[in-house]
């Protein structure tokens, strides 16, 4: 059949009847099974004389786009089409501005952006969609969102999907502006905002630490009947407790109760540790309170921000017994709780310190470089480099299982100790490298405490050359130490 079409070409460009010879040409690019055949059928009318009208180059070049044969369909452009000064048609700009996104050619791809928004055409819906799509995937954030507001400034929509993309894409990276403009935009095209949408932005906000926007947006989200949920009102308060707004939280709070949704345990420990963090201990008692009357069970995080407002109230008696009243409740203490406890008891020189350091390692909680930091500070001159050896042994048995032929001094002097660290890190660097960071960091720690600069330098240097990251702890006392030597800028 095509041979046949061919010939039939042949002959009446031979009669001189080129116009019948395009439409049998322009039949053939459209029955051409695959972009190879079109071409050939481009290829075979060029050279008899008779070029293919522009509808042909445009779902050629449309096909070549679409099959990922980006590079062809720009030569084909520019040699058929640009060369010859035809001026392309909506359907061809679109398929070029997909084509020069793909391609990275974006000052092409902005021309192309530019003549197809002065087209106005209403066609063009699904290509500008696309194209915001690529030009997102490309990471290329801020240049999707100023292509849709310049295709809504010329009066043309977007897909509801590409909203969506570009809300919750933008606010997800902390673009939250140019997100509340691309909603404010979909709503006056008269797309109503669903749920999840309005949600994306109060988080966005939220992330950014803009908890007034955030709260606002969440006002307004009820305002369409949306519900807004324990975790959203959870987080706002949280926002404002962080930034020390303890009231505005509280005003949060009574909203949640007002709208009847039920705070749970979290949201509570999240108020206690407002108050707590300003100073307003009583509210963290009255709190705990309701927080029983509700019937909600108090949690581990609920005991650690208790247990160290009392240490720091010099209560450690009171403590102790919060500490041991959680066993009664099933609660396995967390490190933070002992964080609190045990310098506490150390600063006091209480008997008891070895007893609870045991039993917290017993239950299976290393203790960390903030353990190892406060106890440092309590601890005489000489004694650092074996309270290091003793946090080292305990990360090494209780967090990589390997026993290093240790005995479990209490806290107390004893002769230098370098070699019997430097082979404790070698075993966790190879049993547990995920606590290498924290291991070697305490040690940076201990030896700065110490006066070592020297050795803490060395040691931080070789440990990111093994590959791990120093804790900002061990950061700062290293700087600290180095003033302290008049090495301070």
């Amino acid at each position: 059949m095509e041979r046949i079409l061919f010939s039939l070409v042949e002959s009446l460009i031979n009669r001189g009847l080129l116009s019948a010879a395009q439409r049998v040409i322009q039949r053939l690019i459209l029955h051409s099974p695959t972009v190879t055949d079109e071409l050939s059928v481009i290829d075979f009318a060029v050279s008899r004389g008779v070029e293919p009208e522009l509808p042909s180059y445009s779902s050629l070049i449309t096909r070549l786009v679409n099959a990922g044969e980006i590079r062809v369909a720009e030569d084909l452009y520019i040699d058929r089409i640009l060369k010859r000064g035809i001026k392309p048609d909506a359907s061809l700009l679109g398929s070029m501005m997909i084509c020069y996104c793909k391609l990275g050619k974006v000052k092409d791809e902005y021309d192309h952006v530019r003549k197809l928004v002065e087209l106005k055409s209403s066609s063009s819906v699904s290509v500008f969609s696309e194209l915001i799509k690529e030009v997102f995937d490309q990471n290329r954030f801020l240049d999707a969102y100023e292509y849709c507001v310049r295709i809504n400034d010329a009066g043309i929509s977007l897909a509801v999907s590409c909203y969506n993309m570009l809300i919750t894409g933008l606010a997800s990276r902390g673009y939250v502006d140019e997100a509340r403009q691309v909603f404010d935009i979909m709503r006056e095209r008269g797309v109503p905002p669903v749920c999840h949408l309005w949600k994306s932005l109060v988080f966005g906000f939220f992330k950014m630490e803009r908890v007034e926007e955030a709260e606002l947006l969440s006002m307004e989200m009820e305002s369409y009947g949306f519900f807004v949920d324990k975790v959203m009102y959870t987080s706002l308060i949280n926002g404002y407790c962080k930034n020390r707004k303890v009231q505005m939280g509280m005003r949060v709070f009574y909203r949640m109760l007002k709208m009847g949704c039920q705070p749970d345990t979290y949201t509570y420990n999240t108020l206690m540790q407002g108050f707590v963090n300003c100073g307003i201990f009583d509210k963290m008692w009255i709190l705990h309170g309701q927080m029983i009357e509700l019937g909600l069970e108090p949690d581990v995080l609920t005991y650690q921000i208790m247990i160290k407002k009392i240490c720091k109230e010099d209560k450690v008696d009171s403590a102790l017994a919060l500490l041991n009243s959680m066993s009664g409740r099933d609660l396995i203490p967390n490190v933070h709780c002992y964080t609190s406890i045990v310098p506490a008891l150390f600063k006091e020189n209480r008997v008891e310190v070895d007893e609870v350091y045991e039993k917290m390692l017993d239950s299976g909680v290393i203790p960390d470089q903030v353990m190892f930091f406060k106890l440092m500070k309590e601890c005489p001159k000489g004694y650092e480099l074996h309270l290091t050896l003793k946090f080292l042994h305990a990360i090494a048995k209780y967090g990589c299982g390997i026993d290093p032929l240790y005995s479990k001094a209490s806290f107390g002097p004893t002769e230098s100790i370098h070699y019997q660290i430097d082979h404790l890190l070698g075993r966790i660097v190879e049993a547990g490298p995920h606590l290498a960071n924290m291991a070697y960091s305490i040690y940076i720690v201990g030896l700065c405490f110490g006066g070592k600069s020297d050795a803490a330098l060395h040691n931080l240097v070789f440990m990111i050359n093994l590959g791990f990251q120093p804790l900002i702890s061990a950061y700062n006392s290293l700087v600290k130490c180095f003033s302290k030597e008049g090495y301070g800028g």
